[in-house]
């Protein structure tokens, strides 16, 4: 079973939405908090609210675009002599663009924010996590990390890159653990975030983004814990054909499988509905009813 009491819990994206959320559990299980984003008044507030648990919390500004500030952020950690046992790598952006229509700057910075920057985060903190028992960390990626979707070429690559480099991480090192979190469409800035292809921010909620962020990260926290007092299940995993979902079913509770079948569902109504979609903008006389 996973100790959180008196660990030391680092995140990115701290500041607001799924970040925030997730931050407020720990903080609820006894782990003090350093959080991290951009914003200084959203952050405050959510380290306010953290020691209102009776944990410890500080905060700093990070632009995960920037090694320099993520060097700030290292010699901050060294300086106050802190010893981190989890990772929850939460920031990023988001974007919606045309694929061709979008210059190459966009996806470098995507890149830059959603992937190299907590790669150079973690490497820039590699005797540290080396020197620990246990180390944790949680990537929170995206369903857009385990296929394609219209307007985020560059969005899908980068959380398509996280999912490459840190399994390879916790192969190769075994005292490190990993748990990719993937949310699904969750209400949150990361919408009005969003970059265009001309650069600018998105600016808006779309409105068929329903998901309540509470419930999704409480699912989160619960699947980490699990997964974390059952390892045998993390290899079983690895291990079965990617047809061979039914040989799960006998290893895992009932609620688990359905939580699988149900992402498996969403899944495919993406694809079904991105299909339909193309359909309908080749063919102006297309009937999805005759599908």
């Amino acid at each position: 079973m996973v100790e959180f009491r008196n660990k030391t819990l680092l995140i990115t994206g701290g500041g607001t939405g799924i970040g925030e959320a997730i931050a407020y559990q720990f903080a609820q299980k006894g782990t003090n908090v350093i959080l991290t984003g951009l914003g200084e008044d959203s952050l405050k507030k959510v380290q306010e609210k953290c020691r209102s648990f009776g944990v410890k919390a500080w905060y700093k500004e990070v632009n995960l675009e920037d090694s320099s500030s993520i060097d700030s952020l290292v010699e901050f950690i060294r300086k106050e002599n802190f010893q981190i046992d989890f990772f929850v790598l939460n920031a990023g952006i988001s974007q919606r663009a045309m694929t061709l229509e979008t210059d190459i700057a966009i996806d470098r910075k995507l890149m830059e924010i959603n992937y190299f920057g907590g790669v150079y985060l973690i490497k820039s903190l590699k005797d540290m996590i080396l020197n620990s028992k246990d180390i944790h960390i949680a990537v929170t990626t995206s369903i857009s990390g385990l296929f394609g979707f219209p307007l985020r070429s560059a969005y899908c690559a980068s959380k398509h890159a996280l999912l490459g480099f840190y399994e390879s991480l916790a192969l190769e090192y075994p005292h490190i653990k990993v748990t990719f979190l993937i949310p699904g469409r969750i209400r949150t800035e990361i919408s009005k975030s969003a970059i265009l292809a001309s650069g600018e921010k998105f600016g808006k909620m779309e409105e068929n983004v329903k998901n309540p962020i509470d419930e999704n990260t409480q699912s989160a926290i619960e699947l980490y814990q699990y997964l974390e007092s059952n390892p045998h299940l993390v290899q079983a995993m690895r291990d079965v054909d990617v047809k061979g979902y039914e040989q799960l079913n006998s290893l895992v509770p009932d609620e688990l499988t359905r939580k699988v079948q149900e992402l498996e569902s969403f899944i495919e109504e993406q694809r079904y509905n991105q299909y339909v979609s193309g359909l309908k903008q080749k063919y102006s006389d297309f009937d999805e009813d005759k599908v």
